[in-house]
């Protein structure tokens, strides 16, 4: 008899059927290069010099910019953070302004100012302070949570929105006469470099409608994650990029296991 025809549906020819892991990337294969990753750092660290290991807040105070700072604390999310209070002197004296009540002048203005990514306030801020400062304004510098004389774990957590609210706690701190009538609550600034020149301008728009905020400062923001990535591997390479991958992640694994 005569053959018969293969009966085709769909008017065209049967696709090709895919795996469902063929898709997708393995999760084996993702923690295969993880762990490659990881042991890359620690075969090959990044800094010798790195310590390994958990830090607690320490003291200290802002002589650097050879000038007086009051320690000051404030509650973010309930852990205490620690600030310096800098006053302007007035001119011909050794005295720091005070109230309004006690030398018969207003209060000066403040700025409150924090470090960028990854930095504490001793890293250098003393000397914008000192530009400020001389101008007659009060400087509000502050450490975030886990960093510097700052209390919270694990410590030198970068996370940009931990900033934010350690940000909006100090405004409220200064706003709110945490700092005893030595600066005018009603004429606060913000000043922020990098990182922090993204936190400035994220507090300020969240804030658009306080007037005790009368400017912002934001030095080279930081203002795309994306594309400052692709900046960075343009300039690191993509071997020095892997490298720093692979030190992200041995931190990470070594954050779970204490």
């Amino acid at each position: 008899g005569k053959p018969k025809m293969a009966k085709q549906t769909g008017g065209g020819a049967e696709q090709p059927r895919t795996s469902p892991s063929s898709s997708s990337s393995s999760p084996i294969g993702l923690l295969v290069v993880a762990t490659a990753l990881v042991a890359a750092a620690i075969v090959y660290p990044l800094d010798s010099k790195v310590v390994v290991g958990d830090f607690e807040p320490e003291e200290y105070a802002g002589k650097d910019a050879g000038r007086a700072a009051e320690d000051h604390y404030f509650i973010s999310n309930g852990v205490r953070c620690h600030a310096w209070l800098y006053l302007p002197e007035e001119k011909g004296t050794a005295k720091t302004k005070k109230s309004e009540d006690q030398d018969g002048k207003p209060p000066p203005p403040v700025v409150v100012m924090a470090h960028g990514f990854g930095a504490q306030k001793d890293f250098g801020l003393e000397r914008y302070a000192s530009v400020f400062v001389d101008r007659g304004l009060a400087v509000f510098m502050f450490d975030y949570r886990t960093f510097g004389a700052s209390e919270g774990t694990p410590r030198n957590n970068v996370a940009p929105n931990m900033h934010v609210e350690d940000w909006n706690a100090a405004i409220d701190h200064v706003a709110s006469g945490g700092l005893n009538g030595k600066v005018d609550p009603k004429r606060i600034g913000l000043w922020g470099t990098s990182f922090a020149g993204g936190h400035v301008l994220t507090v300020g728009s969240m804030r658009r409608n306080d007037t005790r905020i009368a400017g912002i400062v934001s030095q080279v923001p930081h203002l795309s994650g994306k594309r400052a990535s692709l900046n960075g591997v343009k300039q690191r390479g993509v071997l020095g990029t892997l490298r720093l991958a692979a030190a992200a992640l041995t931190d990470a694994a070594r954050s779970l296991v204490g």
